[in-house]
């Protein structure tokens, strides 16, 4: 709370459940907290779209008790799980809640985890998506949100014309669960990075390890007003193809004219990003890759 009122926060965000299971005393306890400090409550859950009726159930509940948005927390415990992902949206949906209200978050990188259920998550959570732009993944701040978050994200915009905001979730701990924070000076490298965009949005994951002395950075982020369209991220050039099963890198290259090294200049970070050697025999099926 005290973080919240210091940088001039709006909302505040509570996890009020995890696969299903509602955590009643603490989301009504900590409910009306938030709202006596004069902030907006936000309900996050955790799914894995296995048991979609009850975790409808938790988010349904979640506005009973008076939290007025609903974040649903979709990764890699959901992979291929599309059929529960597009249940929950049709309980989600029956509710007859404004579906503006109901926004999900999950990995960054899109083209790179094609099993988490993005697409169907987002044909119900009209409020948004909320990227996860974690330092715990090892990466720069300056990939994380240049590549994996702003690009990532317009890319599959513009090549599933999909309309939806999107707003990062900054963590700014060296692990998910939160050990070791980073240093003063590397948090000032993310939020600067951040603050070229101009989000009209952003959160911060785990806030209340942030320390006090950080605050005041956090405040000074420049953010664009409701109603304006934030900073847009780095121009999607060249074009671009989705890996079809049995394609090879070699294929593509000899298929659309471009060598491999620009192949790998231009698709390196999929591979960057997972952690893998640049394997030639190794082509993901899904990806979106460029090759011109």
């Amino acid at each position: 709370m005290d973080m919240a009122k210091a940088i001039g926060a709006r909302v505040l965000l509570f996890r009020t459940g995890q696969e299903g299971e509602y955590f009643e005393q603490a989301a009504r306890r900590v409910v009306k907290r938030i709202s006596d400090a004069g902030l907006i409550p936000c309900a996050w859950s955790v799914i894995t779209c296995r048991d979609p009726d009850a975790e409808a159930d938790v988010a349904t509940q979640s506005i009973l008790d008076g939290y007025v948005g609903l974040v649903f927390n979709v990764e890699k415990s959901a992979g291929w799980q599309y059929e529960g992902a597009a249940r929950l949206g049709e309980r989600m949906i029956e509710t007859e809640l404004p579906q503006e209200v109901m926004f999900f978050t999950s990995l960054p990188n899109i083209s790179a985890n094609l099993d988490i259920p993005y697409t169907e998550m987002r044909r119900f959570c009209r409020g948004g998506f909320m990227p996860q732009a974690y330092a715990s993944f090892g990466w720069s701040p300056q990939y994380t949100l240049d590549i994996a978050t702003y690009r990532e994200f317009r890319l599959w915009s513009e090549t599933h014309e999909i309309e939806l905001p999107m707003y990062p979730v900054l963590g700014l701990c060296r692990d998910a669960n939160g050990n070791g924070p980073l240093t003063i000076g590397e948090m000032r490298s993310w939020l600067d990075a951040l603050s070229r965009y101009k989000p009209t949005f952003f959160s911060v994951y785990r806030a209340g390890l942030v320390p006090g002395i950080v605050w005041p950075l956090l405040a000074e982020i420049e953010t664009t007003p409701r109603g304006q369209k934030s900073r847009p991220g780095p121009t999607v050039e060249g074009h671009y193809v989705t890996v079809r099963p049995g394609e090879t890198i070699s294929q593509l290259c000899t298929q659309h004219g471009c060598t491999k090294e620009e192949f790998w200049t231009w698709n390196g970070h999929l591979w960057d990003s997972h952690g893998m050697a640049r394997d030639p025999g190794l082509l993901e099926f899904g990806w979106i890759v460029r090759v011109q």
